[in-house]
């Protein structure tokens, strides 16, 4: 098992939740426009992005010891 410490965890946490962040300030504005295609690509690349940040978070957890 891998050890981990606090910082990794908090780090990793700020890359989703930024993600996340941003793909809600996109989808603020482009639902208050005419969406294109190219705009739907932009949504699925964001949300690709953000599925493997929490898949490889996810995977990280389940084999991590934690340090104090």
């Amino acid at each position: 098992m891998e050890n981990i410490n606090k910082d990794v965890l908090i780090t990793e946490a700020n890359y989703i939740d930024d993600s996340l962040s941003a793909l809600q300030t996109f989808l603020d504005y482009k639902l208050d426009t005419n969406v294109t295609t190219d705009d739907i690509n932009q949504i699925v690349s964001l949300v690709n992005a953000i599925k493997l940040l929490t898949k490889k978070h996810a995977e990280e957890m389940e084999s991590t010891q934690f340090e104090d």
